[in-house]
């Protein structure tokens, strides 16, 4: 069984994948699509597909966001729940600029193109197996506590790639024996991408946790809930 982690870069989206067998994951690899529909044509055709960007969206902003980014802020703590951010509501998805009312960051403004455009890609039948995820929470959940260290930080870096070294073996090896990346892939996405596929393997084994327990659902019948 092929699972996948996906992140957004400059240049569309970095997918990290790895192949399930007897609980172990093998045979990493990195795989850069322009756009998400990319996805649905990945020769591995990955079961679970763990995917950094808010699924789920709310009609209207609402103060703190939906209740799964209120709940993982919460199991982060600081200062790790600064990196979970209330995704934009539908409502102010045709704004052109960032402006105070808006109901979200200056973070959230900036990658509302890539939520808009998973928004427009993705369907309740689509969600049963590709799910919202957040990396920040994937490594609190492999190391037992958040990561304190910022990861554009070395030290933060470092204390990411040795939590997965430590979880899985051969992605320290595959990782080790990477070139150059892709253009417009960044190390950190990459990074990112590649915890999401552990996500995705504890969803494979009936072992990831979810926020909230029992989420609700948007407009269009996408489950609000992020898993880790």
């Amino acid at each position: 069984m092929w699972l996948a982690g996906v992140d957004g870069c400059r240049t569309g989206w970095i997918a990290v994948l790895a192949r399930l067998e007897a609980g172990q994951l093998t045979d990493w690899r990195p795989r850069h699509m322009p756009a998400i529909e990319g996805i649905e044509t990945l020769a591995e055709q990955p079961r679970w597909v763990a995917l950094d960007i808010p699924i789920g969206l709310l009609e209207h902003p609402q103060k703190g966001g939906r209740l799964a980014d209120q709940t993982v802020r919460r199991a982060l703590g600081r200062p790790r729940a600064s990196s979970v951010f209330s995704p934009p509501a539908r409502s102010v998805f045709t704004e052109k600029a960032f402006r105070a009312g808006l109901g979200i960051s200056l973070q959230g403004f900036h990658i509302m193109p890539k939520i808009r455009e998973v928004d427009a890609w993705i369907d309740p039948d689509k969600q049963k197996r590709v799910f919202e995820a957040h990396p920040e929470w994937a490594f609190a959940q492999l190391a037992g506590a958040p990561i304190q260290h910022p990861k554009k930080k070395k030290v933060g870096r470092a204390a990411r790639l040795a939590v997965l070294e430590q979880c899985c073996p051969a992605f320290g090896a595959w990782y080790g024996a990477l070139g150059r990346l892709p253009r417009g892939v960044a190390r950190d996405d990459l990074i990112d991408a590649a915890v999401l596929v552990l996500t995705a393997r504890r969803r494979a084994l009936g072992c990831a946790a979810r926020a909230p327990q029992d989420p609700p659902r948007d407009a269009r019948g996408l489950l609000m809930e992020i898993w880790g």
